[in-house]
């Protein structure tokens, strides 16, 4: 009865998968993904992986090859989870970023747990079935809590980079009103200024470690970043030079509204309680 059941369990997570894409087809999210996969050749691929390990499971399973069918999707996992997109995309398609990163990172995640439960059933015929619910039970649990961090992990992450993002963005634009209402003000005028670019260069720099910390895992090797490395350097740039201008330039205002589009994109997974 338990092989019976355990058995079922790639038709389940392929059924899982195709009532997350379902969902997303038919919500407003579906033309920017299509976009997206005409335009990323490597995220069709992904995709492609994904349905072909499932298939290869089932076929398996056809075939009694439970533990082979268990090892396919551990090594489909294992490759996933060895090759994130590391560098992120541009702030245009962060939302596509995120969402895409957070599927394929639970598939896996979940793969993990339906591939590990198969290959205890094909290979330990021995067991008696009051243990193999107690392993399968014990490794899903596992993998449930795995998929709740990850998930948590990418909410508070979001809220964070939203409350520093504002941030920022405030203080700077408050420090150019104090320029431009303090700057015939001689007594004081210049200690001010100092702390309040010294405001200025913190609330950057906590923006800065925020968008530089991995949205998926807390391994930096094995994570995703959510802007490309070229693209945050950049702004942080732009940001703590902002602070020393006195006056908003050109470059400011295209940061100002760079900001608020991340702003705008972390906002929809924000979560104060993660």
């Amino acid at each position: 009865m338990t092989d019976e059941l355990l058995k079922l369990a790639p038709a389940v997570f392929g059924a899982l998968i195709a009532a997350f894409a379902q969902a997303v087809w038919a919500s407003d999210t579906r033309r920017a993904l299509t976009a997206q996969i005409r335009s990323r050749p490597r995220l069709s691929v992904r995709a492609a992986f994904v349905i072909l390990a499932v298939t290869a499971c089932v076929i398996l399973i056809a075939f009694d090859k439970i533990f082979f069918a268990g090892m396919a999707l551990i090594f489909a996992a294992a490759v996933r989870l060895g090759h994130p997109r590391k560098g992120g995309w541009k702030v245009d398609d962060l939302e596509m970023h995120i969402l895409t990163e957070m599927f394929f990172h639970l598939t896996a995640l979940s793969g993990v747990a339906v591939g590990t439960n198969l290959m205890v059933v094909g290979a330990a015929h021995n067991l008696q079935t009051g243990q193999l619910v107690t392993i399968s039970l014990a490794l899903s649990l596992g993998a449930l809590a795995a998929i709740n961090k990850s998930s948590s992990r990418t909410r508070k992450l979001c809220t964070e980079v939203t409350k520093r993002a504002t941030r920022a963005s405030r203080n700077v634009v408050a420090l150019h009103t104090f320029h431009d209402l303090e700057r015939d003000s001689a007594e004081g005028y210049r200690k001010k200024l100092l702390d309040r670019q010294h405001d200025c260069h913190e609330a950057v720099d906590d923006l800065a470690r925020a968008l530089d910390t991995r949205f998926n895992t807390g391994y930096r090797q094995l994570g995703s970043r959510l802007l490309p490395e070229t693209e945050f350097q950049h702004l942080v740039a732009a940001l703590h030079k902002a602070v020393l201008d006195p006056t908003p330039t050109e470059e400011w205002l295209k940061s100002y509204r760079l900001l608020a589009k991340i702003e705008m994109v972390c906002a929809k997974h924000v979560d104060e309680v993660a």
